[in-house]
């Protein structure tokens, strides 16, 4: 059973949780500045992210910057709508990325992630695997596909070759 956070708690505080290594949150709105105290927590080896995809108001493209997450090995990005993009420097050791994205039509405003985005998967220098699960139930099968051939392609140029499993559920 998972416990939501209406926004990412207060208690979540690199000064405070500096020995912390796991951590599994799922918050219904995730802000930029979120997403930067997260990847200031100093010893995380492993995260789990769940938002509320049924949030349409934070739609947002999330970028994790430089020198963030110094010590994630792995990370599950569940349920997101927007894309993530990652700078060169950030999430040095990552071996692990698992993706659970959400699309939503054109129609409704909002462009499907994916469309010709660069993820910035060429700036994690230690991938290993990458999976991306697509849940494409509210989105027009061309945008389903495109948005599964740019995960695919991001995967296959990466100077790794990262083993990747990218499929719709």
């Amino acid at each position: 059973m998972s416990c939501w956070f209406s926004t990412l708690p207060d208690w979540v505080n690199p000064s405070v949780l500096v020995y912390l290594t796991c951590l599994d949150i799922s918050v219904r709105e995730l802000h930029q500045v979120d997403l930067k105290i997260l990847g200031k927590l100093p010893a995380l080896c492993s995260l789990e992210l769940e938002v509320d995809e049924k949030n349409l108001s934070v739609l947002k493209t999330f970028v994790v910057g430089a020198g963030s997450f110094p010590c994630l090995v792995c990370c599950d990005l569940r349920r997101f709508v927007w894309p993530v993009v990652f700078q060169r420097g950030a999430m040095p050791r990552l071996r692990e990325i698992q993706f659970l994205l959400c699309y939503v039509m054109r129609a409704s405003g909002v462009a499907c992630s994916g469309g010709g985005l660069n993820f910035g998967l060429g700036n994690l220098p230690s991938l290993e695997r990458v999976d991306a699960f697509l849940l494409s139930e509210r989105a027009s099968t061309q945008e389903a596909e495109r948005a599964k051939a740019v995960l695919i392609h991001a995967a296959e140029m990466h100077p790794n070759n990262p083993h990747h499993d990218i499929a719709f559920i």
